[in-house]
């Protein structure tokens, strides 16, 4: 990803689909359609949890780099 912006619900384009990817890998189950509706929102907040991250649906710095080790 070229630049860091946070990812929240509303957002549309390759970085969304590249977390999109990233959550299939790790057993989420969402359309790689590059906008972040609930469905993205959802798998996100499920990986925080799985991962001890902090919880709040956003693809912000940490759940990347826990998304992309």
């Amino acid at each position: 990803m070229r630049h860091l912006r946070i990812l929240r619900i509303g957002a549309t384009g390759e970085d969304v689909r590249c977390i999109q990817q990233a959550l299939n890998e790790w057993g989420a189950s969402i359309d790689e359609d590059g906008k972040y509706g609930k469905h993205t929102y959802d798998a996100v907040v499920e990986f925080q949890k799985k991962n001890k991250l902090q919880v709040d649906g956003e693809a912000g710095r940490d759940t990347r780099r826990a998304l992309f080790p």
